[in-house]
């Protein structure tokens, strides 16, 4: 429900309820008395909830509030496959910089990776080069061996 509210004779122009005005509505003592709006429903209350610090209109205005958050739900998602897709190039970058330290190039090495019967993926690999060098040697060697 909406609060009613009325504009009194105050000095600044302000809009009072005449209940919390007292009983002599033009002596409001130097206090401004203002409704707050009332959302019109539970809906309205979380999206806007949700909204909040959107720019201009998006986190003021129902009807834009719910087009900013259905198009910050768009963003969230393909935020979501491209967070994947940069960890899966960080790994590659890795594995291809550690390799090189032993003179293999990466497409080399994973044509042999795949004819081999080791099982890692590449973020247990990228690990393996960067904190434990010797035993990531020891794992390219392998494939390279098993690869033949």
């Amino acid at each position: 429900t909406l609060g009613n509210t009325y504009t009194l004779g105050n000095s600044l122009g302000k809009r009072m309820n005449p209940i919390a005005a007292g009983p002599i509505a033009g002596l409001n003592n130097g206090i401004n008395y203002t409704t707050v709006r009332n959302f019109a429903s539970k809906k309205h209350k979380r999206t806007m909830k949700l909204a909040k610090g959107f720019k201009g209109r998006g986190g003021k205005i129902f009807s834009a509030a719910i087009q900013r958050l259905e198009k910050s739900y768009q963003h969230a998602y393909v935020g979501r496959k491209l967070k994947k897709r940069r960890f899966k190039s960080t790994w590659i970058m890795r594995l291809n910089a550690s390799l090189r330290m032993y003179g293999i190039r990466y497409g080399v090495f994973i044509e042999k990776w795949r004819k081999s019967d080791v099982i890692v993926n590449r973020k247990v690999m990228s690990e393996l080069a960067e904190k434990e060098p010797f035993s990531f040697k020891s794992v390219v060697d392998v494939i390279l061996k098993t690869s033949s």
